[in-house]
């Protein structure tokens, strides 16, 4: 009984400290983690621009729920995600759906990645955050890039399109 004490305590408790963590981290620099529903991905999906001819990137990809169904749509995807158990959760569905050649995920900080290699950036961000996102967009993306934001609008820009909370702009 001992034994099984310690044995779980020693798998348990380094995943529960990795996991207050990266939540902490996740919450004072971006958005805390929020599984969007389906009805969102759909609204998301259905603003893509169309065509397969682009290269995707989601900001705070969370659990890779958004990412995936734009890979399934043959359109090549990054995603970027702080907390490092749902990196884990998205390559493990990733590889799962066998779309390891259209679907990546970055353990990374979204604020420290170049934005100007694609064309299509998706974010859930905060309405705190919305403003740092605009700014970062205007000086990284290039001039016809789709921004589908959801539920938070960016503060300055004029959206091309809106379906339900999911707001869709193209950079001037």
């Amino acid at each position: 009984m001992d034994t099984i004490l310690i044995i779980s305590s020693l798998i348990i408790t380094p995943i529960a400290v990795i996991w207050a963590v990266t939540n902490a981290v996740t919450i004072l620099t971006g958005a805390p983690y929020i599984a969007s529903h389906q009805k969102a991905i759909d609204d998301i999906l259905d603003l893509l621009p169309p065509g397969k001819d682009h290269r995707a990137v989601d900001l705070g990809s969370g659990d890779g729920r958004i990412l995936i169904q734009i890979a399934e749509r043959g359109i090549p995807v990054v995603g970027y995600e702080i907390n490092l158990l749902l990196v884990l959760a998205s390559r493990y569905r990733i590889k799962q759906r066998g779309l390891q050649k259209l679907a990546k995920v970055q353990w990374k900080n979204y604020w420290k990645i170049p934005l100007d290699q694609f064309d299509i950036v998706v974010i859930f961000g905060m309405k705190h955050l919305m403003d740092r996102f605009e700014k970062k967009l205007k000086a990284e993306l290039q001039t016809g890039a789709h921004v589908i934001c959801s539920y938070f609008k960016l503060p300055n820009w004029s959206q091309d399109s809106q379906q339900g909370d999911i707001y869709h702009y193209i950079k001037n």
